[in-house]
């Protein structure tokens, strides 16, 4: 779909506002929001829907896409090709109607976390993309990293403080 790996990510939050995050078992100590890369052709809502069921078990449908950025590459084996993420409002749940089924060969754990204590955890690229994400709600916006300009959120949200420059 797109000449840039894509990454998808599901944000999943219970009605205590605690987050779901995965351990993936390659990724070090660092948790993840839930999600991961695309497939030849398939949309980034269809690779939130599948990364979802191959991890977690978990049949759910994307809601609001609340930020897209671009990764520059750093690394030799990108090719010189950055990344497209997308993280998704996966919506609120109670933590009991989920029935969670880790796949063991990609998942050493899942937690719910409340979001202080998660953005200390989270890996830097996830912590970078809900930190957009949140500040976007929050001014009823959603963020687009890779052009210029938002767009309106479909909630009302908190009006902006005067004196903040809009990006």
């Amino acid at each position: 779909m797109f000449g840039h790996p894509t990454c998808a990510r599901g944000l999943i939050t219970n009605t205590e506002g605690q987050w779901l995050l995965v351990r993936p078992r390659h990724g070090g100590s660092c948790w993840r929001i839930p999600g991961g890369r695309g497939k030849p052709g398939e949309s980034p809502a269809d690779t939130c829907v599948r990364e979802l069921h191959e991890e977690l078990g978990l049949h759910l449908t994307p809601g609001d896409l609340m930020v897209t950025t671009f990764t520059v590459p750093l690394r030799p084996e990108q090719d010189g090709r950055g990344r497209v993420n997308f993280l998704f409002d996966c919506g609120v749940h109670r933590g009991a109607e989920l029935s969670i089924t880790m796949q063991r060969a990609e998942i050493v754990a899942t937690a719910w976390i409340h979001q202080a204590e998660a953005m200390t955890l989270l890996h830097p690229g996830d912590r970078h993309l809900v930190g957009l994400a949140l500040e976007g709600r929050h001014y009823g916006e959603y963020r687009n990293t890779s052009s210029t300009g938002t767009r309106p959120a479909p909630t009302r949200a908190p009006a902006r403080p005067s004196g903040r420059r809009s990006r």
